[in-house]
């Protein structure tokens, strides 16, 4: 059986489109406790609900994990929401 519009015989519409795109970026911030925290996973809610979120404080770098599955993630949006909360940001460089 040929796949679909010239794919590989193996590749089909079905494969194609069963895999979900997820979206990730990880953050640097300056956010030392729960209370700052909460008030920012708030706020991004509030203006990207589409997004979730999630913070480690235990890690040296105090990581804001972001995650769509539904469209690209807006990282500009991102960093200005949670400046507005005044907590430092920056994307996560490897």
């Amino acid at each position: 059986m040929a796949g679909f519009s010239g794919l590989p015989p193996f590749i089909t519409l079905t494969t194609l489109t069963t895999f979900p795109l997820i979206m990730v970026e990880i953050f640097k911030t300056n956010v030392t406790g729960k209370r700052v925290a909460g008030r920012v996973l708030k706020a991004l809610h509030l203006h990207l609900p589409a997004c979730s979120f999630n913070f480690d404080l235990e890690d040296c770098d105090r990581i804001l994990r972001a995650q769509s599955e539904s469209l690209a993630l807006q990282v500009n949006e991102v960093i200005a929401v949670v400046k507005r909360c005044n907590v430092e940001i920056s994307l996560f460089e490897d």
